[in-house]
């Protein structure tokens, strides 16, 4: 299976990282990294709601932002129907440093990443999952990544695996 993997180097700045739970088996692990961005984490956040998919977490990777991402994330975690892990880096890291430890720190089957500035459709997720659900044997014991699944403004949802060898 492709997985990013960290240098000893690289994992060693992640020395300064500290991690939070804030709020069952997970099937998905929702990932984003943000630096200076909270005023957009509380739309990520209600895309997650609206998902009506409660077999998930969301790690929220902070990359030493100076406002107020903290306050957003514990905000939102007191009415979060799902599980919130919140990773601060101390000292600016990188999306990639990040989003590896964020990886480590995942626990569902699937991870998914959503950028602090972008947000899913409604049921976006349950989408997905019906895709995946509906693919055959063949072509689940091959992907090793979904490339795309969106709904274009028609409504039109691509549903295609990438399928190849890992």
């Amino acid at each position: 299976h492709n997985r990013l993997v960290l240098s000893k180097s690289q994992y060693n700045k992640i020395n300064g990282l500290k991690v939070i739970l804030l709020s069952k088996k997970i099937k998905l692990s929702v990932i984003t990294t943000s630096w200076n961005r909270a005023e957009y984490l509380p739309r990520v956040f209600d895309s997650l709601v609206s998902q009506d998919f409660p077999s998930m977490e969301w790690i929220i990777c902070d990359d030493a932002s100076d406002d107020n991402t903290f306050d957003i994330v514990k905000n939102v975690s007191n009415s979060s129907p799902f599980s919130i892990k919140y990773i601060k880096s101390n000292k600016r890291i990188g999306k990639v440093v990040l989003d590896n430890q964020a990886i480590k720190e995942a626990k569902g089957d699937f991870v998914i990443w959503c950028d602090s500035d972008d947000y899913f459709a409604h049921n976006a997720i349950k989408k997905l999952f019906k895709s995946w659900d509906s693919a055959n044997r063949t072509v689940k014991n091959e992907a090793f990544g979904v490339i795309g699944l969106c709904d274009d403004n028609l409504g039109i949802t691509m549903s295609t695996f990438n399928c190849g060898s890992s």
